[in-house]
């Protein structure tokens, strides 16, 4: 919640909607009781000093109903200055105070003072009710005190330097205690207690009290001596307001230069694409005073995703996946017609303020951000902090100005992450390599040494029949060995040269499965081999020979990162389009951080050379790129402690114009 003055010395804080759910609930009653109490305390304080002074004795009255629209004027046309992160409101309420002080009888000046008051902050401002009150409690206690002020020092008229340092001494201390009461209203509001509010900003503030105060003297003696003359002052009180308002206005341009240098300088020397993104949306925030903003960047293969993140009070940024409308938004607007939209607040058009109200935006600004190859993304601003203004085309100018640079430093960032992600990824495809020549080198040793030591042995000729017959045995089971790793070489080097030569035909599962099982108990190490088929299994139109290929390699898996003893189960079960073949170990199941990676080449959970079971890591590659050739698709469904299972979906009919089925039939999970 934000409090803001609505007068000499008044403070917008900054916006701090991150302890929004404790402000509502916890500051809001607080600034309440500050509020009655500034109530109550102006009640005091008009019955005591109502009571102890005299009558004026001023050649003029001026009464309530003249200084009501005078006080409305002057509340309307407020000057904003932006110090820093803080935003300072003064306006030309001197200038009726003065009048009041020298000729209006106290009720007169109480009653135009706060009536005019309201009618700027309730109608023209719009304030939430309990600003209202606080703002009225403090002006109501403020002008009794400036007339106790006056009328304590003795004063005789505004023509006499006694009535000028009365009026100049009540003016001043009446700025402090707003000052004060808005100092107070923002700790109590938010907890935040900043010394510098009422040091730094409102330094600028006591000026203009000096100079606001001399304009309501220079009317009161024209009043005074000449009441027909006091039109003239009408001209130098316009002239203070241009002259505030061009000078706020100079100052502004040249802070936001300023903020556009800081921000571009920042985002450009940061090379890390999220730390740059970031840094632009904080920067963002500050250099408009917003609650929110937010980038979107096109994804480069499909313009209607985008990775978006977000950044508001109290946040950390978190990227998101969002899918854009084209012809639909006001980000659409923005990147069809090639330049910034703003709606300020209210916004006009019914719909659109409705739409960005329920995302919790009143006012908002969108540009395009541009790369070398066109538009890369939109970036977002909203939530102008504050009641006293909105976005403007000024803020506009300067936010695709901010815009255009951010957008090529945001896509040398995305390009140096690119980089890196492919360095990254060779580094690691080389790495694999090397494990690999590794892997097999020690893969091929072993069957190899087998072979050798059995034809050795035979050739010295002293062994029995018994012994030969076991020599023969293990060279022929080393040879089958090294056959099965050429095998895997030959068919991972003809994947990647090009698609293997697949021969479509009706096949039927059942028999495929039953020779894979036999072939595979001649082999197996107390594993029991499981068919689990369901009856009546449609043909489908495969390659036998590549489906027995894909069928054996994931038996033969499940069967190594298994325990003995335990149960390898092929099953088969029609689905929508085609047959599922699932084969289900009792194994240890797959670590969560390496099931994405099983299927790559060269890829092992255990590479290391003191690993538990052997292989080379081409087997679920091999068998994945193999069912993708074959129309279906490999994919691990489960995997855990109980043991894990891998699903192949071959389709009935091979699809029409497609290498792979459509997943919708996939229940892949």
């Amino acid at each position: 919640m934000t409090i803001l003055g609505s007068r000499r010395g008044s403070v917008e804080e900054r916006g701090a909607s991150g302890r929004a759910l404790r402000l509502r609930f916890g500051g809001s009653r607080r600034v309440w009781g500050l509020s009655l109490g500034l109530a109550a305390l102006s009640a005091l304080a008009y019955w005591i000093v109502s009571s102890s002074i005299g009558p004026l004795t001023s050649p003029v009255r001026v009464p309530w109903w003249v200084l009501t629209p005078l006080f409305l004027l002057a509340e309307i046309f407020v000057v904003h200055v932006q110090l820093r992160r803080d935003a300072f409101s003064f306006s030309l309420s001197e200038i009726p105070l003065v009048l009041g002080l020298f000729f209006s009888p106290l009720p007169d000046l109480v009653v135009g003072q706060v009536l005019g008051a309201a009618l700027a902050l309730a109608i023209h401002r719009r304030q939430a009710l309990v600003k209202l009150v606080f703002n009225l409690s403090h002006l109501a206690l403020e002008t009794i005190v400036a007339v106790a002020v006056v009328r304590s020092l003795g004063w005789t008229s505004p023509t006499e330097p006694s009535g000028w340092i009365a009026a100049l001494a009540a003016t001043l201390l009446a700025s402090a205690l707003a000052d004060l009461a808005v100092y107070f209203a923002i700790g109590l509001a938010d907890g935040t207690w900043r010394a510098r509010i009422l040091t730094e900003g409102l330094a600028f503030g006591k000026v203009s009290v000096l100079a606001n105060t001399s304009l309501g003297l220079a009317a009161a003696v024209m009043l005074w001596r000449d009441p027909a003359s006091v039109w003239l002052q009408a001209v130098p009180v316009v002239t203070v307001i241009v002259a505030y308002r061009a000078y706020t206005g100079q100052r502004r341009r040249r802070e936001g230069l300023e903020a556009l240098y800081g921000a571009s300088r920042s985002v450009g020397r940061t090379v890390r694409l999220e730390e740059a993104v970031t840094t632009l949306l904080e920067r963002t925030r500050e250099m408009f005073r917003a609650e929110l903003a937010d980038v979107a960047l096109f994804d480069p293969e499909d313009p209607e995703r985008a990775r978006a993140v977000g950044l508001g009070p109290g946040e950390e940024p978190a990227w998101t996946s969002v899918r854009l409308d084209p012809t639909r938004g006001v980000w659409a607007r923005a990147v069809a017609e090639d330049r910034g939209v703003l709606l300020a607040r209210p916004i006009e058009n019914e719909t659109l303020r409705d739409h960005f109200h329920s995302l919790g935006m009143r006012d908002i600004m969108v540009a395009p951000l541009h790369g070398e190859q066109g538009v890369i993304g939109v970036f977002r601003v909203a939530n102008r902090l504050g009641e006293v203004g909105t976005f403007d085309e000024d803020d506009l100018k300067l936010f695709e100005t901010l815009a255009s640079h951010a957008g090529v430093a945001l896509e040398n960032a995305r390009l140096v992450a690119r980089l890196e992600e492919s360095l990254e990824h060779l580094s690691e495809l080389n790495r694999m390599k090397d494990d690999f020549i590794s892997t097999v080198s020690h893969e091929l040793r072993t069957p190899l040494t087998i072979v050798t030591t059995s034809v050795q042995g035979l050739r010295r000729g002293i062994l029995d029949e018994e012994q030969q017959r076991t020599f023969l045995e293990a060279a022929a089971r080393g040879s089958e060995r090294l056959g099965h790793l050429i095998e895997q070489l030959l068919i991972v080097s003809l994947i990647e040269s090009g698609p293997p030569a697949v021969q479509l035909e009706p096949v039927a599962l059942a028999p495929v499965v039953a020779r894979v099982v036999e072939e595979l108990e001649a082999r197996t190490t107390g594993h029991e081999l499981v068919q689990e088929l369901a009856p009546s299994l449609p043909e489908v139109r495969s390659d036998e020979g590549k489906v027995h290929q894909i069928l054996s390699n994931l038996v033969e898996n499940a069967m190594k990162y298994s325990p003995v003893r335990t149960a390898v189960r092929i099953g088969a079960a029609r689905e929508s389009g085609g047959v599922i073949l699932s084969v289900t170990d009792e194994g240890e199941g797959v670590p969560p951080d390496h099931r994405d990676r099983i299927f790559e080449r060269f890829y092992q959970v255990d590479s290391s050379s003191t690993r538990r079971v052997g292989g080379t890591g081409l087997g679920l590659y091999i068998s994945r790129s193999l069912a993708e050739e074959l129309g279906g698709r490999l994919w691990l469904e489960r995997s855990g402690p109980g043991g894990s299972e891998f699903r192949l979906f071959l389709p009935i009919a091979r699809p029409q114009g497609a290498d792979a089925p459509d997943e919708r039939r996939v229940a892949a999970g």
